[in-house]
């Protein structure tokens, strides 16, 4: 959950309309929605290899892949809504690109940086 939006990651097996045509990623407040459920890895590690409570440093280089299709988090063409890029979901364990890796830039101590299982 993001902190100050109070919002989740959120995917469903939907695309965008226009712009990239790739599955959407949006914010969603809900709590026990599954479309908001991740997995988180390492870079170099493939979802699986990772394990539940494993703890990232500041800085650290991740992929996140939506549970449901396993397609990965990246970012789309720019949106028509503001002329802002979209965020979204496509490729999986066998295919990646540079747009699917994240720097985590943890703020303050990192304390709320955690997993829950």
């Amino acid at each position: 959950m993001h902190e100050k939006a109070k919002c989740r990651l959120h995917s469903h097996d939907v695309p965008y309309g226009s712009g990239s045509g790739q599955q959407s990623v949006t914010g969603s407040p809900d709590v026990d929605d599954s479309n908001s459920c991740w997995v988180i890895s390492r870079a170099n590690l493939m979802p699986s290899k990772s394990g539940p409570g494993i703890w990232y440093a500041k800085l650290t280089v991740v992929k996140t892949q939506f549970w449901a299709t396993q397609c990965n988090l990246n970012h789309g063409s720019y949106s028509f809504y503001g002329g802002m890029l979209e965020t979204i979901c496509f490729g999986g364990d066998d295919g990646s690109d540079t747009g699917h890796f994240w720097r985590l830039e943890i703020e303050g101590s990192g304390k709320t940086w955690r997993t829950r299982e």
